[in-house]
C-alpha cells in the first residue's frame, strides 16, 4: 500500500510536467520574443523545455526503455561514431553543442513515449490541439481585421511568432496528422469538435502559404494508412485535408474578392511552386562536403561552417546527415529512427481494432520524413519538439502492441537507467549554459566571431537565425 502511493505522486507529476511542456511548447509563437528574433526566442526556449525533460527523466529513470542486445550494441556504434566525428570536426565545441541538442531531444522523445506507454497521451493530445486551436484562431482574427480594414492583405504578416512562415509549415507537418487523433477517438465531443476544426483551418493556413512539401508529406502519410487499412484515422484526415482546401478557397479566395480585396505577392506566388528555390544548389554542397569526407562527415552542425550564399542547412536531412556524421553514422541514425516506425506499420496492419495514436502518430512522423527531404524541418527549434513529441509517442503506442524485451536484471537496470539520466541531465545544464553565453551577444550565435551578415541581408538560420558557425 505504501509503494502505491509514493509511486502515484510521482507518476502525476511527471505527467503534468509533460503536459506543461506541450503548452508551452505550443503558445510560443503566441509570447513576446522582446527584442529577440522569434527564431533565436524559441531555440533558448526549446533548451530549457529539454532541461526540464531531462531532469523528469533523472527523477525516475526507470522510464528510459529496455533495449535489446543488438539495439544497445547499435548505440554504442553511432555515439562512437558521432564524438569520432566532432573530434574530426573544424570546431568541436559547436558539433558537441549540436549533439547535446540531440540527446535533448531524444530525452524529450523518452518522456512522450513513457506517456505513451502508460495508456495516458490523451492529456498531451488535448493540450496540442488547445495550442493549435488558439493560434489558428488568433491568425483568423488578424485576418479578418484586416479584411474589415480594407487594407492591402499580406500573407506573410498573418503568420506571427515565426521568423519565416515556413517554420510554421515545418510544424504544421507534424502537429495536424496528431490533431486526427483527438478529432477521431477523444471520450469528449467538445475536444474533438476543437481538434477538428483545429486541423481545417492549420490546413487552410498552409494553403495560404503554399507549402508544397508539407500538403506531399500529409498526402504520403495519408496514402500509407489508407494501404495499412486503418480507416478511422485516414477518413478524418481525408476529411480534414478536403474541408481545410475548400475552406481556404472561401476564406483567402472567394471573401477578398468579394469584398474587392487584393493581396501583396510579398511571400509565396503560384509562380514559384515550380521553382526549386536553390535547393539543388544546396544538395550538390551537401554532396560535396559528403564526398570529402565520407566516413566521419565534415562534422556535427558543420554544413554551417561554409558559408554559401543560400543557407546554412541544406534542406534535406538525408544529405545533410551525410555531409555532417558521414555515411556509417548518418545510416546508424536513420536505421534507429526508422525500426519503430517499421514495427508500427506491421503492427497496424496486422491490427484488427483501430489504433488510433499508433496510426495518427506513425502519419506525424513519416510526414516529418517526408518533408525532410525537401525542408529544415530537422533543425528548426519548434519543429524538432514536435518531431520528437511525435517520435516518442509512436515508439511508445508500438511498445503498447509489441512484445516486451526481455529485462536486464533490475539492480543493474536501474543502475545503468540512473547514470544514462544523470549523463542527459548533464549535458542539457551545459547547453543551457552555453546557450545562455550565446544569446547574450547580439545577435546571438554561436561563436563570438561567427560571420554577422551586413545591415540589410538576410540571415541564414541554424541553431541561431545567424546561423554561421
Amino acid at each position: 500500500m505504501t509503494a502505491t502511493q509514493l509511486k502515484q505522486p510521482v507518476g502525476d507529476i511527471q505527467r503534468w510536467l509533460a503536459c506543461g511542456l506541450v503548452i508551452i511548447m505550443g503558445v510560443l509563437p503566441l509570447w513576446p520574443a522582446g527584442h529577440k528574433s522569434a527564431h533565436d526566442f524559441q531555440r533558448a526556449a526549446e533548451c530549457l523545455i529539454l532541461l526540464a525533460a531531462s531532469f523528469s527523466l533523472w527523477w525516475k529513470p526507470t522510464c528510459l526503455p529496455e533495449y535489446r542486445s543488438r539495439s544497445a550494441l547499435a548505440a554504442a556504434s553511432l555515439v562512437l561514431l558521432i564524438l569520432m566525428s566532432c573530434w574530426h570536426s573544424r570546431y568541436t565545441a559547436a558539433a558537441l553543442q549540436e549533439v547535446a541538442l540531440w540527446l535533448g531531444l531524444l530525452g524529450w522523445a523518452w518522456v512522450c513515449r513513457q506517456r505513451a506507454v502508460a495508456g495516458d497521451e490523451s492529456t498531451l493530445l488535448r493540450a496540442m490541439a488547445a495550442a493549435m486551436a488558439a493560434y489558428a484562431a488568433t491568425v483568423l482574427l488578424l485576418y479578418l481585421t484586416s479584411l474589415m480594414s480594407g487594407q492591402l492583405l499580406d500573407a506573410r504578416g498573418f503568420m506571427i511568432g515565426f521568423s519565416n512562415p515556413r517554420f510554421l509549415n515545418h510544424v504544421q507537418t507534424v502537429a495536424v496528422p496528431l490533431l486526427w487523433v483527438v478529432a477521431a477517438s477523444d471520450a469528449d465531443k467538445r475536444w474533438r469538435a476543437l481538434a477538428s476544426g483545429a486541423a481545417m483551418a492549420q490546413i487552410a493556413l498552409t494553403v495560404l502559404t503554399l507549402a508544397r512539401a508539407t500538403f506531399l508529406a500529409w498526402l504520403v502519410a495519408l496514402i500509407v494508412l489508407t494501404l495499412s487499412r486503418e480507416c478511422r484515422i485516414s477518413r478524418q484526415g481525408w476529411t480534414c485535408l478536403v474541408s481545410g482546401l475548400l475552406g481556404a478557397l472561401l476564406l483567402f479566395l472567394a471573401l477578398p474578392s468579394a469584398l474587392d480585396l487584393t493581396w501583396r505577392p510579398s511571400f509565396a506566388s503560384p509562380t514559384g511552386l515550380s521553382s526549386a528555390h536553390s535547393r539543388d544548389l544546396l544538395w550538390t554542397a551537401a554532396l560535396d562536403q559528403f564526398l570529402q569526407s565520407p566516413w566521419l562527415g565534415q562534422g556535427p552542425m558543420h554544413f554551417a561552417a561554409q558559408i554559401n550564399p543560400t543557407a546554412a542547412h541544406p534542406h534535406n536531412v538525408y544529405l545533410q546527415l551525410a555531409a555532417e556524421l558521414g555515411l556509417p553514422a548518418s545510416l546508424l541514425v536513420m536505421g534507429l529512427m526508422l525500426m519503430p516506425l517499421a514495427q508500427g506499420l506491421r503492427c497496424l496492419y496486422r491490427a484488427t481494432p483501430s489504433r488510433p495514436l499508433l496510426a495518427g502518430a506513425l502519419a506525424a512522423t513519416m510526414a516529418a520524413l517526408v518533408d525532410g527531404a525537401f525542408s529544415g524541418n530537422f533543425v528548426m527549434p519548434l519543429s524538432q519538439l514536435w518531431i520528437a513529441t511525435a517520435w516518442g509517442l509512436m515508439a511508445g503506442a508500438v511498445a503498447r502492441c509489441e512484445p516486451a524485451a526481455v529485462p536486464l536484471r533490475e539492480r543493474r537496470s536501474w543502475s545503468l537507467k540512473h547514470w544514462a539520466a544523470s549523463l542527459l541531465l548533464a549535458t542539457q545544464f551545459g547547453l543551457c549554459v552555453t546557450t545562455a553565453m550565446q544569446a547574450a551577444r547580439e545577435p546571438p550565435r554561436i561563436r563570438a566571431d561567427s560571420p554577422v551578415p551586413p545591415p540589410g541581408e538576410t540571415y541564414r538560420p541554424r541553431f541561431w537565425l545567424d546561423g554561421w558557425i
